[in-house]
């Protein structure tokens, strides 16, 4: 399903993928169901597993900062294709990204979804302050605007 699914990445190596199986598939196949599929390279997996350098890090000694936000995306742009446009923005301080709601409906004009995400920023050696994370935040929404026409829900 090209908007359910997601690549598996280790080290940004492809190592899987994960998704909804189509619902065309379904009907032609006769299942009711929805079936979601998944597919790992297990040579890869062990290639990572036998290297000699460890993959655990200290915990960190200064505190992340979280911004959630809700935008609004033409219907037809994957969550993933979003979730990469900020990875590849490489925004200094930027450790996270998750996808937490995906809405359409009242209120989101038709053509569009209403798409939540939460930015976890985190300095190695100090705290970030508040005016700092928000300049990085405005970074982001800069960049997806001009890329993709994406525009903060308000």
């Amino acid at each position: 399903h090209p908007g359910l699914s997601s690549r598996i990445l280790f080290e940004g190596d492809l190592i899987g993928a994960i998704g909804e199986v189509h619902p065309h598939v379904l009907d032609y196949l006769e299942i009711s169901k929805k079936i979601f599929v998944f597919e790992v390279d297990f040579g890869k997996i062990i290639h990572y597993c036998d290297k000699k350098e460890k993959w655990a890090k200290p915990l960190p000694k200064f505190p992340s900062v979280s911004r959630d936000s809700a935008l609004i995306v033409d219907e037809g742009i994957a969550c993933q294709t979003i979730v990469e446009a900020i990875v590849n923005a490489r925004i200094k301080y930027l450790q996270d990204i998750k996808v937490f709601d995906l809405y359409q409906g009242d209120q989101i004009p038709c053509g569009k979804k209403s798409l939540a995400l939460r930015m976890m920023f985190q300095a190695p050696d100090r705290s970030l302050t508040d005016e700092e994370v928000n300049i990085l935040f405005e970074k982001i929404l800069s960049h997806l605007k001009n890329k993709m026409e994406i525009e903060l829900r308000k």
